[in-house]
């Protein structure tokens, strides 16, 4: 049973394809705060910052501030079309874990490996069991799936 305090962390989780995570609702939840959550789901694409602004009814220099700060954390990426959230689990995992040291806590390390050994891997393992193949940047995948007697 998922217990988010916020209903903006089940979204998130539900857009990295793990909604019913307690696991990963955690890592969300000491990851950002529910307004930084509402702030990356407001951007699923690369945004500029003046559009972002208005979508979310901010003076751009503030929201600028902010995503700067957010992309220090690993919680938004940033590019020349603009900033985005992490488009997926494994780009919020790298981004947030090499991150400046002050926000990589033990805690968090441990969050991201009970979730890792629990859920996360168990799921590619099921993934790539069911495509029979590897998709590129996989090459780690069929030794862990020979390793776990999936092939």
């Amino acid at each position: 049973m998922v217990t988010a305090t916020d209903p903006v962390y089940k979204q998130l989780a539900a857009r990295w394809d793990f909604p019913d995570s307690e696991r990963f609702m955690r890592i969300l939840e000491k990851t950002m705060t529910p307004e930084e959550a509402r702030l990356l789901f407001e951007m699923p694409m690369p945004i500029e910052t003046s559009e972002l602004a208005k979508k979310v009814h901010m003076e751009p220099v503030a929201l600028e501030k902010k995503l700067r700060a957010l992309a220090r954390r690993g919680l938004v990426i940033t590019g020349k079309k603009g900033h985005m959230a992490p488009a997926g689990i494994g780009q919020l995992h790298d981004a947030t874990l090499s991150s400046a040291k002050e926000y990589v806590s033990q805690e968090m390390l441990d969050l991201w490996k009970d979730f890792h050994h629990a859920e996360w891997e168990p799921d590619l393992i099921d993934i790539m069991t069911r495509r029979k193949r590897t998709p590129e940047g996989f090459a780690t995948i069929p030794i862990l799936l020979e390793n776990v007697g999936h092939v």
